[in-house]
């Protein structure tokens, strides 16, 4: 007795005018301005500066220096996280 099986397109496998569709991974990364650690990021960068302007601990000019080097910390590691992220592939379905 022979089985017959059907094969339903799974989450990731769609056809668009019965070809395969580019389909992101479940890993993909978010856009940056929708993660904490965006928020985190400006919210310490602008108290440094802030800091810098009331306190004389360390001069305004050290305060924006240091908040525009957690901003480019915050960049590049947001695209080494991007870069490490991409999972887009075709969908291969049988017919």
């Amino acid at each position: 007795m022979a089985t017959t099986t059907t094969h339903e397109p799974t989450r990731t496998e769609h056809r668009q005018n019965g070809r395969p569709s580019i389909v992101a991974g479940d890993t993909e990364a978010r856009p940056g301005f929708m993660t904490t650690e965006f928020w985190l990021t400006m919210l310490v960068a602008i108290a440094v500066v802030a800091i810098s302007y009331v306190d004389d601990s360390y001069s305004v000019d050290l305060g924006w220096k240091l908040g525009v080097g957690l901003v480019a910390a915050y960049v590049i590691s947001r695209g080494i996280a991007k870069a490490g992220s991409s999972e887009r592939y075709v969908a291969q379905l049988r017919d």
